[in-house]
């Protein structure tokens, strides 16, 4: 908890199933074992978006330890996303002239 400030550290109540859950989610996911998300929350009582909150905290402090990479944030896919090779937005700006087929000519 050393690296928690003071505000977070009071605030964290990890009493809760839900940080167990978030612990066992992470342990495992370091294990390279799935673990079924919603059948967890359900379990343990919690909801999905708590689930996710506490886990993306406890990756924040402890994914050197766990030897995990932190997961990539909405914010950053969105960069991603946004930030696209301009050849594969942009129109060509030449079309090529359609051939008009044998049959309407004449």
């Amino acid at each position: 908890m050393a690296p928690l400030e003071r505000a977070r550290a009071a605030a964290a109540d990890f009493s809760r199933p839900v940080f167990v859950a978030a612990a066992f989610y992470l342990a495992a996911r370091s294990q390279k074992v799935s673990i079924n998300r919603p059948q967890l929350c359900a379990a343990v009582g919690i909801a999905s978006a708590e689930l996710s909150t506490v886990v993306a905290a406890m990756e924040e402090l402890c994914a050197d330890l766990l030897g995990l990479k932190p997961a990539k944030t909405a914010a950053s896919k969105r960069k991603r996303e946004t930030v696209a090779s301009p050849h594969a937005t942009s129109p060509s700006p030449r079309k090529s002239p359609r051939r008009a087929s044998a049959a309407a000519v004449g």
